[in-house]
């Protein structure tokens, strides 16, 4: 429930956005949004499996908070280092909005953000380690989000045209109302742990050097899959202007609908996955997977032929301007189609010790949205951006397809496994449906 109410802050954020500024503004301040989204995924990227490690053997408060603190202050070095490079490619001149010194004030804002954000994004995976779902989810996400819609109304309810920066600070300052909300939880978490009242030297602290060793390799690896997921997005303001950036960043939000069925199906399916393969019954894995495979690709192609459809209205409803993005929203959602039907080839690599593989995939994947991006986006603008992005992840699908295959003999395209994955769904909707209002009546 918690993964929906996410999904569903995120997409009424991005439209409340749409609806309120003019879209060169919602160009500027959804473009800077996205670059300080990907600067937090990069610089928190291996803090989950580190934090799993390290703080969960622990039920001393004060233990829990001194442990805390080290990737608290690793994350937030991470973000500044980032923020500086970002700094310098804005200085150079590279990102073409940013030449206009409100989007730039804009960006400086959300970098400001992006500390927050990520001090929350760790603890949100502190709430994963404590099961805590909804407050886990609050922290991650949903609380910028909701942020947003709230920053959104009182500018409407305003009824007054603001600019990039008076938006972006608006925003700002109500997502520290809610990072306060995401600290009572934090304190509410820890005050359940008992303590031992050991002394401070006694205390078993994570040693910082340890969560930069077991950190930074994620780090790479994040930046190659944000490359290909959202290269075509990035690389594009070195071209659009900031209207067709607006249409390129709701287009991607809206595109990436027709895959969050899968993720939330995936994630549930990979621990299954990694019990199966150590007890040495790999065999079984296409057989579990046939359900939430079938119903993926159920979902992703039902959305996928309402955008075909009505693509244009749906984009109407952000904003008669952004009409103009149809071709683009059919296409992304094209390219995320083809992550579904293929199945969860990814986890079941990453589940199997095989996350070599999986690196090698991304790094061409990656290269190829790179080299695509650079050719078409001048060319095609923000078609070009949206076929290099849906490329992008048809290469890196295939990829993974091809090794699951060769490595295990599983071929969610065969004849046979979509067979299986109608008759999964056959028996889910009907069958089951049938015997139960039978035993109802």
């Amino acid at each position: 429930m918690s993964k929906f109410a996410s999904a569903g802050f995120s997409f009424v954020f991005v439209w409340s956005v749409a609806f309120v500024l003019d879209t060169r503004t919602a160009g500027i301040f959804l473009y800077s949004y996205m670059l300080v989204t990907v600067l937090v995924q990069l610089a928190r990227a291996g803090t989950e499996n580190s934090m799993l490690r390290i703080i969960q053997s622990t039920d001393d408060r004060v233990e829990t908070i001194s442990k805390l603190v080290v990737f608290l202050v690793y994350v937030a070095g991470m973000t500044i280092i980032f923020g500086g490079m970002l700094f310098a490619l804005v200085g150079l001149g590279i990102i073409q909005i940013y030449q206009d010194t409100q989007a730039s004030q804009s960006l400086w804002l959300l970098l400001v953000l992006a500390l927050l954000f990520g001090v929350s994004q760790v603890f949100g995976s502190y709430f994963q380690i404590q099961r805590n779902v909804y407050s886990q989810y609050w922290s991650l996400a949903i609380f910028v989000s909701f942020a947003g819609c709230l920053a959104s109304a009182l500018v409407y309810f305003g009824q007054s045209e603001v600019d990039v920066v008076q938006y972006t600070l608006t925003f700002l300052l109500i997502s520290m109302l809610c990072f306060g909300i995401t600290l009572l939880l934090l304190w509410h978490s820890l005050g359940k742990k008992c303590s031992k009242e050991k002394r401070h030297e006694e205390l078993v602290n994570a040693k910082g050097i340890q969560v930069i060793k077991s950190t930074m390799p994620f780090a790479l690896l994040t930046f190659i899959h944000i490359t290909t997921q959202w290269g075509g997005q990035l690389l594009s303001g070195g071209w659009l202007k900031e209207e067709e950036l607006a249409m390129l960043s709701v287009a991607t939000r809206l595109a990436m609908l027709t895959n969050f069925v899968f993720l939330a199906l995936a994630a549930l399916l990979a621990p299954s996955y990694s019990k199966l393969y150590e007890e040495n019954k790999i065999n079984q894995f296409e057989a579990i997977s046939l359900r939430s495979v079938g119903l993926s690709t159920l979902f992703s192609l039902t959305l996928i032929l309402i955008f075909i459809v009505f693509g244009k209205a749906i984009l109407a409803f952000f904003g008669a301007e952004y009409q103009a993005a149809y071709w683009a929203l059919v296409i992304l959602s094209a390219g995320w189609l083809v992550c579904v039907i293929v199945g969860p080839t990814s986890e079941i690599l990453l589940m199997t010790d095989r996350t070599r593989e999986v690196r090698k995939s991304l790094i061409v994947s990656s290269i190829i949205t790179v080299i695509l991006s650079l050719i078409l986006i001048p060319l095609f603008r923000v078609e070009g951006a949206a076929i290099a992005g849906a490329l992008g992840l048809t290469a890196l699908s295939l990829q993974n397809y091809a090794k699951v295959k060769k490595a295990y003999g599983i071929n969610f395209l065969s004849p046979k496994s979509q067979a299986a994955q109608l008759g999964s769904i056959w028996q889910m909707f009907f069958v089951q449906g049938w015997r139960l209002n039978k035993r109802n009546v």
